[in-house]
């Protein structure tokens, strides 16, 4: 029963989609073929103006010494929670990319080219999908099949200067006991997936304290909600200015699209109750004041 949960996991492990040059695993891989015009040569991804069409290549590699049959599929890309994108098992059915081939045999020790057809989308959008290749094996022993999954992220964008636009849609922060939690949603308001980082600053007359936003990609037209435990809470309180500064740009550019940054300055006032112990030293230091006037009020009376 292990060795059938560790095999899930594995399953698992080996459907997350790769953006590199090329995917591999046991001697078979996966990668782009020859160059083509508008293509990143470092992946699957295209630079094309609406409804504009390319033919490109799927190269598949055998480095074993056995001959392999793989089962090519073009697959949805999934946005997971964590905003990072994933491949499926559900074939995607869309006229903008199709593979001339679904089942290939690969001579040992040998590569082969597959002929890939690629059509932008009419708006002109980002549009992702998977490449797959997958071989299957029957497992000695265990009764259940072993599948190893390729898979490689397909992208479409539009020619030109990528548009770059994101918004923080909230921004609020809440003092607890040791930290301030500092919760935030950035949304990503173009077709064009976008990479975020910046800092995060709480200050007032007394301290300044800035931290780095952790880098995270936002694909298109996606929200991305998340709280950072990032400063410690004030022993002294009063007022305090949150700010947030973001910069955003497009995750898919070429050397000459470079500098299409986009920086936003996002600002919060709030109040900061002073830790409860400098409240109960306050408190005491209070009453004591009061406490010693009005004895010493009493005792000016008595002298009268």
């Amino acid at each position: 029963m292990k060795r059938v949960a560790l095999i899930g996991v594995f399953i698992g492990a080996v459907l997350t989609c790769s953006t590199a040059q090329a995917a591999s695993f046991n001697g078979i891989g996966i990668a782009p073929g020859t160059a083509v015009t508008g293509r990143d040569p470092a992946g699957f991804h295209y630079r094309l103006a609406p409804f504009e069409e390319r033919s490109d290549t799927l190269k598949l590699i055998n480095d074993t010494n056995e001959t392999k049959t793989l089962e090519l599929t073009v697959t949805e890309a999934i946005i997971m929670s964590n905003n990072s994108l994933v491949c499926s098992d559900k074939a995607l059915n869309t006229a903008n990319i199709i593979l001339n081939a679904s089942l290939v045999t690969v001579a040992s020790n040998s590569t082969q080219l597959i002929p890939l057809s690629i059509k932008a989308l009419a708006n002109g959008d980002e549009f992702n999908a998977c490449l797959t290749a997958q071989e299957s094996k029957q497992l000695s022993g265990v009764g259940v099949p072993l599948k190893s999954r390729l898979a490689m992220r397909l992208s479409i964008i539009g020619p030109g200067k990528p548009i770059v636009k994101t918004e923080l849609s909230h921004l609020s922060a809440i003092a607890r006991n040791r930290q301030i939690d500092v919760t935030m949603s950035i949304e990503n308001k173009t077709g064009t997936s976008t990479v975020i980082v910046g800092d995060a600053s709480l200050r007032n007359w007394f301290s300044n304290e800035t931290k780095p936003l952790p880098r995270k990609v936002l694909l298109p037209k996606a929200t991305i909600d998340q709280t950072l435990q990032y400063f410690q809470r004030p022993i002294i309180g009063g007022w305090y200015e949150l700010q947030v500064r973001t910069i955003s740009s497009p995750a898919l550019r070429t050397a000459q699209q470079s500098g299409s940054e986009v920086t936003a300055l996002y600002e919060r006032t709030l109040f900061i109750w002073p830790h409860p112990l400098v409240l109960i030293a306050l408190s005491f230091l209070i009453i004591t004041f009061v406490v010693g006037l009005a004895f010493k009020k009493s005792r000016r009376s008595r002298t009268d």
